[in-house]
């Protein structure tokens, strides 16, 4: 019984006859099938997940949007002066910076320029929408490999690393730069793109955009780069560094080449053109090492349109100099500068050439400045901030710098006593001082000497002017007082001054405590030949946008109607006896009317001239970099004005100073002040009419003024109207006429 149940379950039992390597493999097999199946569906999951993620959350992100508008892209400011030929705006410098670049519109690209970028960069760039999905995969299967490894990134995603400055290699942030890609292509057209990118991609040595590069490298604006010229700088941005074509030249024209051989290939050059720019010989713009370094030194004019723009910007915009300097070198604005550059190069034919500038006996060559100003618009027209070849970047400008002011000497008189005290109808021309020693002043013990150590009796202001008598301008300030006269000269001229220059060395010998330039001489000088009205001195009239389409700043001229029409002629017509008869006579020019006064301060360590022609108004400053006597014949800022002023006016038509319709002067009453002793008649007195030859004019006795201001005189100065008599001849014990040393307290006073 047991043996037949046994045989029968024996029979229907089935036998596994499988090999157990077939039956691994068919394990195997099961178990990656069932895991691919689930990755699979894992993989569909994830991947429907992150696409809805991408599409409805990353792509309405607003960190995936870019706006163009909005970018902070850097831009080069330009300085530009109107062209004498055509009236047009020239571009004169671009202010170097750590980007350099020259924004261009699209309009204005050249088609080649986009073409070559498209061959080499993205070929499909004006069928894809932003990402070029084929270019990606390549890419990818390419770093895997191990193969040639090129960019997947399109112009568009490139464009995106330069603006965001993103280029870290994580999934996230190339899932970020591709969905940035997507919308940028859905808000952008294709054109809009190429502008920008053109305009932002780096090309080395500092240079960002085709604007910056084509100038830097061939010294061309990009519209006048031939094929081969476009081709070589498109090279570069592969790979600044290989493709420097100062450094590599070589790398660089290989590069170009093969751009060359793309362009070809995709049917935007033909064979010919190919062959011409392969054989043009590549001509690059050299540089000095300051240019390359960004130190470049620019004109005097220049480094003071700097200056100008940026105290501008902190004015009107209420801000830092930091942040106005960053504004201005980073704003991409174009600057219209005021400068004339005929006489600009004029100018700088006298300054540049050293054997044009005044030297000692010793053979030291004197520094200077000098600054011309049209007076009827105010536009500085040149400018010398220092003689001979400028070398140094933003350096000392004499002209303007507030370390380069000096003591102006007799020169401030008719702007600081003269002038101010005639509109107040305390002088006139002919009324009569007395020029004595023993003279009291009112409000001070101080009282100056004159040059000559003499003293000539009873003048006229007319006379004390054109022979820069010290006393007698120390006696009208009196009458005036410190305070109007500083007034004057700060609120009404808008020079800067320190608080003390109101006193009566610094106002009535221009011995001021720090001094002044010649652009706020020449500035203040402009009330005499347009009839009393002030225009203060401007290097720059108006800024545009980088567009040169947008007024952004408009710079007026500061305007004051500072004294009367009558009093500006008369005050004209006493300082052209300067020039003809008085201390200015070196200053004469043959074929037209000159009017100016002379300065030189204690010890002879500053000799200026200011002098003006109907046209024209130019202040000369002459003097040792370290303050020193001068040890040199003639005055010398009369020899460079004299040079400067002749070859501007030499193709001007001669005319005369405006004479107004009415020039009568209320009559003055003679002024006699009291003295401490009886008046030694003039013509007992003895004349020292010469200093003695090869020396210095003598110091000054004089003592210390009070530190207190006099208020103004309350006694009234009794006028009568009338017609201001005629000249008077000078007195007969007249002071030497040539020399023009002009008296001014010790030096210990100013120390």
């Amino acid at each position: 019984m047991s043996f037949r149940k046994k045989m029968s379950l024996s029979f229907y039992e089935e036998r596994d006859t499988t090999h157990p390597v077939v039956k691994f493999i068919q394990i195997l097999f099961l178990t990656l099938f069932t895991l691919l199946v689930v990755g699979i569906a894992s993989a569909a999951l994830f991947l429907k997940t992150f696409l809805a993620y991408v599409q409805d959350d990353l792509m309405e992100s607003k960190s995936v949007i870019v706006d163009l508008g909005a970018m902070p892209v850097n831009l080069s400011s330009t300085i530009y002066y109107k062209s004498p030929e055509t009236g047009e705006y020239v571009e004169w410098y671009t202010l170097a910076n750590t980007e350099n670049r020259v924004w261009i519109d699209g309009k204005d690209i050249p088609e080649l320029f986009k073409k070559a970028f498209i061959a080499i960069e993205d070929e499909r760039f004006r069928e894809h929408q932003g990402v070029d999905w084929k270019r990606t995969l390549a890419a990818t299967l390419s770093s895997v490999t191990g193969e040639t490894v090129f960019g997947g990134s399109t112009i568009t995603q490139q464009l995106i690393k330069n603006l965001t400055g993103e280029n870290q290699v994580t999934v996230k942030r190339k899932v970020t730069e591709i969905c940035r890609a997507l919308k940028l292509e859905e808000n952008y057209s294709k054109d809009e793109i190429l502008e920008w990118y053109l305009n932002v991609i780096y090309f080395g040595r500092g240079r960002y955009g085709i604007g910056a590069a084509a100038r830097h490298y061939f010294g061309k604006e990009a519209t006048e780069l031939s094929l081969a010229e476009i081709c070589s700088i498109t090279a570069i941005t592969n790979n600044p560094s290989r493709y420097d074509p100062y450094n590599f030249p070589d790398n660089n024209k290989h590069r170009q080449e093969v751009i060359l051989q793309k362009m070809l290939e995709l049917e935007y050059i033909d064979q010919a053109a190919y062959q011409k720019a392969v054989q043009e010989e590549l001509v690059f713009s050299g540089h000095t090492q300051q240019q390359e370094l960004g130190t470049e030194a620019y004109p005097y004019y220049v480094d003071a349109v700097v200056e100008d723009v940026i105290s501008f910007f902190q004015q009107s915009a209420g801000i830092t100099r930091d942040q106005a300097t960053t504004m201005l070198y980073y704003g991409g604005y174009q600057i219209y500068s005021c400068v004339d550059m005929d006489i600009q190069k004029k100018m700088d034919s006298v300054y540049q050439n050293l054997d044009n500038i005044p030297t000692t006996w010793d053979g030291q060559i004197l520094e200077s400045s000098m600054t011309v100003i049209d007076p009827y618009t105010g536009d500085i027209v040149g400018l010398e901030g220092g003689v001979g070849p400028k070398t140094v970047a933003r350096g000392l400008n004499w002209a303007t710098s507030r370390l380069g002011r000096r003591p102006p000497g007799s020169s401030i008189k008719p702007i600081a006593v003269y002038g101010p005290a005639m509109d107040q109808e305390l002088i006139a021309p002919n009324t009569y001082y007395l020029d004595s020693k023993d003279i009291k002043l009112k409000g001070t013990d101080w009282y100056p000497m004159n040059v000559s150590r003499s003293n000539y009796g009873r003048v006229t202001i007319r006379y004390s002017i054109v022979q820069s008598l010290n006393t007698i301008a120390a006696q009208v300030l009196d009458k005036l007082t410190p305070a109007v006269s500083y007034r004057f000269l700060t609120e009404t001229l808008h020079m800067n001054l320190e608080k003390a220059d109101q006193d009566y060395a610094p106002l009535a010998a221009g011995q001021l405590s720090i001094g002044t330039t010649t652009r706020e001489m020449a500035s203040a000088y402009t009330i005499f030949p347009t009839g009393g009205t002030f225009r203060q001195g401007r290097t720059f009239s108006q800024i545009y946008d980088h567009t040169g389409e947008v007024l952004v700043y408009e710079n007026l001229p500061v305007t004051e109607q500072a004294i009367s029409n009558k009093t500006a002629y008369w005050m004209t017509d006493i300082m052209e006896d300067v020039v003809t008869s008085g201390t200015g006579r070196a200053a004469r020019m043959s074929s037209m009317p000159v009017a100016g006064k002379t300065g030189t301060t204690t010890d002879d360590k500053d000799r200026w001239f200011v002098g003006y022609t109907p046209y024209y108004v130019g202040a000369v400053w002459t003097g040792h970099k370290k303050p020193a006597t001068i040890n040199a014949n003639g005055n010398t800022a009369i020899d460079l004005w004299k040079q400067v002023m002749t070859l501007i006016h030499e193709n001007l038509e001669t005319k005369k100073f405006t004479v107004p319709d009415d020039i009568s002067l209320p009559k003055v009453t003679n002024v006699l002040p009291k003295q401490k002793n009886p008046i030694v008649e003039p013509e007992e007195e003895k004349v020292e009419t010469v200093p003695p030859e090869n020396e210095a004019p003598p110091v000054p006795e004089t003592e210390p003024p009070p530190a207190s201001v006099p208020e103004p005189d309350p006694e009234p100065v009794p006028v009568v109207p009338a017609e201001p008599p005629a000249p008077e001849p000078p007195p007969e014990n007249q002071p030497p006429a040539l020399t023009d040393f002009d008296l001014n307290p010790p030096e210990w006073l100013t120390s």
